[in-house]
């Protein structure tokens, strides 16, 4: 957790109850931060589905579509947590087309993850899983 306060540093995992109570204390800050900012990104949403609504074939790349639209603080914590900045590093340090394609490939994840976060629909994607939750959340309240 040493990280989190020094901002940089190893990742070990952390073990100690201090640890993981700063840790979920950062993720309520988080959440109540980027619920904060909902309408926003529901505003660039918005504005992205105008700006692209005759052009659905040629939509911008995941990263430019993420970047475009969701706060750097929401990309930035998935970017870490899939450790996708220090694979963009090592492909922009070694020229590596494996390392550069697995990046480009962590975006489409980044956005519908966020996408789903925000009920910001985009992608065709984001649109079947999020009716296929809406099914089955109503077929569990059915069973029980």
């Amino acid at each position: 957790m040493q990280d989190l306060i020094a901002g940089e540093g190893n990742s070990q995992m952390p073990d100690t109850d201090f640890d993981n109570q700063l840790l979920e204390q950062a993720s309520r800050r988080l959440g109540r931060d980027f619920a904060r900012l909902n309408s926003l990104v529901q505003h660039k949403v918005h504005k992205f589905k105008s700006e692209n609504i005759r052009c659905i074939d040629s939509l911008p790349s995941a990263k430019d579509t993420c970047e475009s639209i969701f706060p750097p603080a929401m990309i930035k914590l998935f970017e870490e947590w899939l450790s996708v900045t220090h694979a963009e590093h090592m492909a922009s340090a070694t020229s590596g087309k494996r390392l550069r394609s697995a990046v480009d490939s962590s975006y489409p994840f980044i956005q519908h993850v966020l996408e789903l976060c925000n009920n910001s629909l985009i992608s065709g994607a984001a649109h079947v899983i999020y009716s296929r939750l809406l099914i089955d959340q109503g077929s569990q309240h059915a069973v029980t």
